[in-house]
């Protein structure tokens, strides 16, 4: 979770280890959650609070996975992944990019202010496209450049982060990096009911 906080403040891990003084390689641990928070002493949360602006209740919340207001989900967005993984499944993935390609899905959902839905789009076909050597279509240059404002998670990983089975860097390292790079963690398009 530190790394949504640096993320939030805009602040580099570089950055909080000059202001705060704490060791790059305990920084290092926290920002990678090697180190569980509730093994740090109160005079090190004091230090990460005061550099990072905020009390120290804020920043274990955050950092013990009480609060998970720094992250994104939506059921309905769950909803039109589930469709379009599904769709992937029965088109097949050459025809699921020609259809999507051809039909400038992408690009209407973006018109139609459907940024989350159009970034995961765009964001699948890149990555199929990726697999198949094919030439990534330069009609979304733009919209390969937007982070959305959050972290993006499905409504399972935030309750899997919710009851602490597993942590936000884990899910994060097993992220593709074409969903990854737009603030969208998804790590199994293969895998639907």
């Amino acid at each position: 979770m530190l790394r949504l906080i640096l993320e939030e403040k805009k602040m580099s891990l570089y950055r909080l280890e000059k202001i705060s003084h704490i060791s790059h390689a305990t920084l290092n641990d926290l920002y990678n959650e090697r180190t569980n928070i509730d093994n740090c002493s109160i005079s090190l949360l004091y230090k990460l609070s005061k550099a990072l602006d905020m009390s120290m209740e804020q920043l274990y919340a955050y950092l013990s996975y009480n609060d998970l207001s720094l992250l994104g989900f939506d059921s309905n967005f769950d909803l039109f992944k589930s469709n379009v993984l599904h769709e992937l499944k029965e088109l097949g993935d050459l025809k699921f990019i020609e259809k999507h390609l051809s039909s400038s899905s992408v690009t209407n959902l973006y018109k139609e202010k459907h940024l989350l839905e159009a970034i995961y789009l765009l964001s699948l076909i890149d990555y199929l496209s990726k697999i198949y050597n094919l030439p990534l279509s330069k009609e979304y240059e733009t919209i390969r450049h937007y982070k959305l404002n959050k972290l993006f998670v499905s409504k399972s990983s935030y309750l899997l982060l919710k009851s602490k089975v597993t942590t936000l860097t884990r899910l994060f390292n097993e992220s593709l990096i074409e969903f990854t790079k737009h603030n969208l963690l998804e790590n199994d398009i293969r895998n639907v009911g």
